[in-house]
């Protein structure tokens, strides 16, 4: 089974991932560092990037400057668009042969880690999703105290991304990661589905 976890900025997907991997041994895949690794330098990805956004993307190593890249991507939905339409498809690509991987060596369950993945096409190949949810108010105060976000850009985030009501609609399973959660009944609970789903 191939389960996604997805969710909003600030949610806790990478905690959850980390309590998948550490706690219960299941292979992950983090969408986010698989399109970081294709941003090499000579690859195609890094390419067409710098044919679209230019070679001010480029820092003094020769590498993507992906802090600058955020910000000309940043609250300009067609620069957005166009980025997402580079790195969407090889991102995809890669995962879909990671999964299959992992699947040779039989492995019950294997995880895949996108906020927007019902956007870039995991319905393709996913079995479920499971919601990672927290209150707005807990998403917030950890990318102010976690990432130093602005207000700003926090809600340009929250903006761009899906509300609660659409993962609730799209997803399989909720697990409810708000601040007040200690880990061990979080561990509990994922335990309990993972039980679940195994059966």
């Amino acid at each position: 089974m191939v389960v996604c976890i997805t969710g909003g900025a600030g949610s806790g997907k990478s905690y959850v991932c980390d309590i998948l991997k550490n706690d219960f041994n299941i292979s992950v895949i983090d969408s986010d560092s698989v399109t970081k690794s294709l941003y090499e330098p000579g690859s195609e990805v890094y390419k067409r990037i710098i044919e679209y956004f230019g070679e001010k993307c480029i820092d003094e190593d020769g590498r993507i400057d992906r802090q600058y890249l955020s910000g000309v991507v940043f609250n300009n939905p067609d620069a957005l668009k166009r980025l997402n339409e580079i790195t969407h498809p090889a991102t995809l690509r890669l995962i879909k042969k990671q999964t299959s991987g992992f699947k040779g060596r039989n492995d019950n369950i294997i995880v895949v880690e996108s906020a927007i993945a019902h956007k870039s096409g995991y319905t393709s190949f996913c079995d479920e999703f499971w919601y990672v949810y927290a209150p707005e108010a807990d998403r917030i105060h950890r990318l102010k105290n976690t990432r130093n976000y602005s207000d700003d850009k926090i809600a340009a985030i929250f903006m761009s991304q899906d509300d609660d009501a659409f993962f609730r609609d799209n997803c399989n399973e909720i697990i409810i990661n708000s601040n007040d959660c200690d880990r061990s009944s979080l561990v509990s609970y994922i335990g309990q589905l993972i039980a679940k789903k195994i059966k």
